[in-house]
């Protein structure tokens, strides 16, 4: 943006525009390349430099969140999401997509709608109103230098999961990812090009994949390894990272939503899942899902001081316990119909039929789950 913005045809392109400059960050790649806690950590660093280039440049800057439904792809509360945005960059302006479920959720209704844009319009204007003071930006500057190793660690273990010899065998086996390539979920195809590799297929697909069979690991994987690791190596004690998440509005946002997703992951059901591949590669693949899970549970309570996940809003975790046994079902359901549909003695119309009723297992699950995609 930097050289953008002093490239002379430019500059005078913004003179006509008022001198206003919107630039849209992307959650979505950014965290099926490097796991939620490094995606969301580098836009955060990535707003408050972008701000400095265009107040230097004397630019009016307006940054374009472009939130998908899910935690993994930016979604989430959005009064929390926006006052957890750095001092300074928003002045009274956001710009946010919606997207999916969350079109019908939100703006459906006209009382809904109302209600919906009320709670962005107050975030915004309270965030707008709050005094940037340089005390406040020096502790957040302290706080971005303590994190960097916490994202390093988790940046780490998430692509030592990607990028292990088992884990694409793992992901188009023990997902229904050849399910959610056959439904019209998104605007775009499933792939960039009909590849196998990770790195083509698009964030909604890759999302409701990990969504659909409940490990989620989208939506938190790393981020019990890097907590584990700066306390183990002593880089940041516990009181340390309670007072982080006590203080620092960025990091209790994140691990809120990451323990939201905690709660909607079901290691039991995830097993189920497993059963439709195995051979040992896919089990080791699992054990170190369930045992980044069972470590990330453990590091979130240390944080926020609970016995239980989300103990500190009961009216959320009875509503999720809820609708776990609406859910599940249709989970084992998924599971029996996916070994039959990959059989490959099944005939054509046989194995139509199935595509049919599994498509209406995905919107299941998925309506059940919410912020899925």
């Amino acid at each position: 943006m930097e050289g953008l913005y002093n490239n002379k045809a430019y500059a005078q392109h913004l003179k006509l525009r008022n001198n206003c400059q919107k630039i849209m960050l992307g959650y979505s790649d950014s965290n099926k390349d490097g796991g939620i806690l490094t995606s969301n950590f580098e836009l955060y660093k990535a707003q408050i430099l972008l701000n400095k280039i265009s107040k230097r440049k004397k630019i009016k800057l307006t940054l374009f969140h472009g939130r998908g439904g899910s935690i993994s792809r930016g979604g989430g509360p959005v009064n929390r999401s926006i006052l957890a945005q750095p001092p300074g960059t928003i002045e009274g302006k956001i710009k946010i997509t919606e997207q999916g479920e969350m079109i019908s959720s939100k703006y459906l209704m006209h009382d809904i709608a109302k209600k919906s844009l009320e709670i962005i319009t107050s975030a915004v204007l309270y965030k707008t109103i709050q005094p940037v003071k340089k005390d406040e930006i020096k502790k957040i500057q302290n706080n971005i230098k303590k994190f960097e190793k916490i994202s390093e660690y988790a940046f780490e273990h998430y692509r030592n999961l990607i990028n292990h010899e088992n884990f694409i065998e793992y992901f188009r086996n023990i997902t229904p990812i050849d399910i959610i390539e056959k439904i019209e979920i998104g605007s775009r195809p499933p792939s960039r090009k009909i590849r196998k590799d990770i790195i083509l297929l698009r964030a909604i697909p890759w999302v409701f994949a990990w969504t659909q069979n409940r490990e989620t690991i989208s939506g938190w994987y790393g981020f019990g390894y890097a907590i584990e690791s700066v306390i183990k190596n002593k880089i940041i004690s516990p009181l340390e990272l309670q007072h982080l998440y006590n203080n620092w509005e960025f990091f209790n946002a994140l691990v809120q939503n990451i323990e939201m997703v905690l709660t909607k992951t079901d290691m039991i059901i995830g097993k189920e899942y497993v059963s439709l591949y195995k051979n040992k590669g896919v089990m080791k693949i699992f054990r170190m899902i369930r045992s980044e899970y069972e470590r990330s549970a453990r590091c979130v309570l240390m944080l926020t001081g609970e016995n239980e996940l989300l103990d500190n809003n009961k009216q959320l975790q009875r509503t999720l316990y809820l609708r776990n046994p609406y859910i599940d079902p249709i989970s084992y359901i998924q599971v029996n119909l996916i070994r039959q549909y990959r059989n490959t003695r099944i005939s054509k119309k046989k194995k139509e039929e199935l595509l049919n009723v599994l498509r209406s297992s995905v919107n299941g699950i998925a309506a059940g789950i919410k912020n899925t995609g």
